[in-house]
C-alpha cells in the first residue's frame, strides 16, 4: 500500500516549490530597480540643492561686499567672474567664499540697470537719495558632470546721497 502512494506523485511539490521560487526572485529584482531609481533620484536632489547653494552663496557674498557694486559707470557697467567675456571688470574677488572663483563651473555677474527715484516704501527721503539698481546673476554649471546647472539672478537696490 505504501508503494502504490510513492509511485502516484507526480511532483507537485517541485513544480510549486519552483514557482515560488521564481515569483520570489522576481520580487527581489524588482525591490533592487526600484531601490536604485530610488538612490539615483535621492542623488539627483542631493546635487540639485548643492548647486542651488552655491549659487546662492556667490550671491550672497556679492551683497556683503561694497566694492562688487559700484556706483560708477553708467547703465550697462558689468563686473564679472575671470571666466565670463564681454564684461567691464573681469575681478569679482570675494573675501571669504569658500568656492574657488576661478572654476568655469561657477560663474556671476553684477550688471547696474539703471539710477532713478527710491521707491515710496523706502521711507527714505526723496530728495536726499537717489537709487542705483543692480542684476546679480550667480551661475553654477555641472552640466559636464551630468549634475545639470543652477542660476540664481536677484536684484539690488543701493541708496545714493544726492
Amino acid at each position: 500500500m505504501v508503494r502504490s502512494i510513492i509511485r502516484r506523485q507526480t511532483g507537485a511539490v517541485l513544480a510549486t516549490t519552483l514557482l515560488l521560487l521564481v515569483v520570489i526572485t522576481l520580487l527581489g529584482v524588482a525591490a533592487l530597480r526600484f531601490s536604485r531609481l530610488e538612490l539615483r533620484m535621492a542623488g539627483n536632489t542631493e546635487a540639485k540643492l548643492q548647486s542651488f547653494q552655491t549659487a546662492q552663496a556667490l550671491a550672497d557674498a556679492v551683497y556683503a561686499t561694497p566694492a562688487m557694486v559700484p556706483v560708477i559707470g553708467a547703465p550697462g557697467f558689468s563686473i564679472c567672474t575671470p571666466t565670463l567675456d564681454g564684461c567691464n571688470r573681469n575681478d569679482i574677488s570675494l573675501p571669504g567664499f569658500t568656492q574657488p572663483i576661478e572654476d568655469a563651473d561657477l560663474t556671476g555677474q553684477v550688471v547696474q540697470l539703471a539710477e532713478g527715484m527710491v521707491p515710496r516704501g523706502l521711507e527714505t527721503s526723496a530728495d536726499k537719495f537717489g537709487g542705483v539698481r543692480y542684476r546679480v546673476t550667480s551661475t553654477y554649471d555641472r552640466t559636464d558632470e551630468n549634475l545639470g546647472t543652477f542660476e540664481v539672478v536677484q536684484g539690488m537696490l543701493i541708496l545714493v546721497p544726492r
